[in-house]
C-alpha cells in the first residue's frame, strides 16, 4: 500500500462515496425538474404548448390521466383505483345533443396527446386546431409571398402570393365497441389497459386512413394521397432514391420550409427500399452538403391506410397541413344493446377535417418504384 495506511484508504473511500452521493443527488434533482416540465414530442411551435391544442394554449399535464380507467368508470360505474378521474367526471361531465355525453376537455386532450405519436399526419408535425362548429372558411395559400429590397423613395411592389378560402367540412369518425360487464367489474386494471389500447389504436388507424387515402365520398375527408393536387410531382416509374428526396427537400426549403421540420410519409416498402440502397453502397447514400441520414430517416410510421407504394409525401407539415376538430368528443353508452350477453356497448364520435394550407411546402412524389 506504499505510504498509505488502511485507515487512510478507508477515509479516501468514504470521501469518494460522499462525493458520488452528492453527484447522484444533483443528477436526480435535475431529472425531477425536467420531468416536472411539460413533455411530448419535439415540435416547431411554442415551447411547452400542447401540439394538438394550439388554439387553446394548453400545456401537457406532467401527471396524465388514466384514460382507460376513466372510460371503465363511465361504462360500469366502477371507479376503483381512479379517484382523480372520478372527481373529474363528476365535476365536468356534461350531456350534449342527442343524449350523448361530452367528454371533459382535459380527457379529450389526453386522448389527442396519445394519438399524436400514432397518427402519421400529426406525428409529422401537422398542428390541430379546435373549432366550436363546422361551416367555417379558412384561408389557404398556394404560392407564398416574398419580401424584396427597396431603394429609398422607390415604389414598393406587391409581394405576390396566391390566396383563396376553403370551407371546412365536419367529417365524423366513430368508434363502436361491445365489452363484457365481467371484465369491467372483475378485472379493472386489465380493462383500463384494454380500453385505452383499442380506443387509441382504432382512432389512429381511422384517422390515417381518412387523412391519407380518404376519397371525399361517404363523409370521408379528401386524403393527401388522392386526386391530382398541385403539389403532386410525376416521377413516372422512377426508382425511389435518396437523391430524389434531396431534390424535393431543397425545393421545399427554397419555398420557405423549415429544414429541421421536413418529414416524409411513405409505405414501409419505400423505407425498406432506401435501406437496401444504402446497404449496397457501403453504408452511404451520397455526398451532400446536408446530412442525408436526417432527410431519409425522418420518416413517419403509418398506423393504417398505408400509402400506395408508388407515392411518397414529403414536406414541412407544420406549415403545409392543418387538422381541425369540431366540438368535443362525444361518448354514448347503451346497456340494452347487448343485454342478452351481459355486455355493454359504447360509441365514441369526433368530427374532423384536414386542410392543405400551403401547398408549395408539400410534395407528393407519384409513380415511384420501390421494388428491387
Amino acid at each position: 500500500m506504499g505510504d498509505y495506511s488502511m485507515a487512510d484508504v478507508a477515509v479516501a473511500i468514504e470521501e469518494q462515496s460522499e462525493a458520488m452521493k452528492k453527484f447522484r443527488e444533483n443528477i436526480y434533482s435535475r431529472l425531477e425538474k425536467l420531468e416536472a416540465k411539460p413533455q411530448g414530442r419535439e415540435v416547431p411551435f411554442e415551447a411547452g404548448k400542447a401540439p394538438a391544442i394550439f388554439s387553446r394554449g394548453m400545456s401537457k399535464d406532467s401527471d396524465p390521466l388514466n384514460i382507460g380507467g376513466f372510460f371503465r368508470g363511465m361504462l360500469s360505474g366502477n371507479w376503483a383505483g381512479v379517484d382523480r378521474e372520478h372527481e373529474l367526471y363528476k365535476a365536468t361531465m356534461t350531456t350534449g345533443s342527442e343524449g350523448a355525453g361530452l367528454i371533459p376537455e382535459r380527457v379529450a386532450q389526453e386522448i389527442w396527446f396519445a394519438i399524436l405519436t400514432r397518427n402519421a399526419l400529426l406525428a409529422a408535425g401537422a398542428p390541430m386546431i379546435q373549432l366550436a362548429q363546422a361551416g367555417v372558411k379558412v384561408p389557404t395559400e398556394s404560392v407564398s409571398p416574398s419580401a424584396a429590397w427597396v431603394a429609398e423613395g422607390a415604389t414598393i411592389s406587391d409581394s405576390g402570393g396566391e390566396f383563396s378560402a376553403q370551407s371546412l367540412t365536419a367529417h365524423k369518425i366513430a368508434f363502436l365497441r361491445e365489452i363484457s360487464n365481467e371484465m369491467l367489474q372483475d378485472s379493472p386494471a386489465a380493462a383500463d389497459v384494454y380500453l385505452r389500447q383499442i380506443l387509441l389504436n382504432a382512432l389512429s388507424r381511422g384517422l390515417d386512413t381518412g387523412f391519407l387515402n380518404g376519397t371525399g365520398a361517404d363523409n370521408q375527408p379528401t386524403g393527401l394521397l388522392t386526386g391530382s393536387p398541385d403539389y403532386a410531382v410525376d416521377k413516372s416509374s422512377t426508382d425511389l432514391t435518396a437523391d430524389m428526396l434531396m431534390e424535393a427537400y431543397w425545393a421545399l426549403v427554397g419555398k420557405g420550409a423549415v429544414p429541421g421540420q421536413i418529414r416524409s410519409i411513405m409505405a414501409p416498402e419505400g423505407a425498406t427500399f432506401l435501406d437496401q440502397q444504402k446497404a449496397s453502397t457501403a453504408g452511404s447514400y451520397l455526398e451532400a452538403p446536408i446530412d442525408i441520414e436526417r432527410v431519409v430517416s425522418s420518416q413517419v410510421a403509418v398506423a393504417s391506410g398505408t400509402p400506395d407504394t408508388s407515392k411518397v409525401l414529403i414536406g414541412d407539415f407544420s406549415q403545409a397541413v392543418r387538422v381541425y376538430s369540431f366540438g368535443g368528443m362525444r361518448l354514448d353508452v347503451d346497456a340494452s344493446a347487448a343485454f342478452a350477453s351481459d355486455s355493454i356497448t359504447f360509441r365514441l364520435v369526433q368530427r374532423v377535417d384536414i386542410q392543405v394550407a400551403q401547398s408549395d411546402l408539400l410534395q407528393r412524389l407519384d409513380g415511384v418504384q420501390v421494388s428491387s
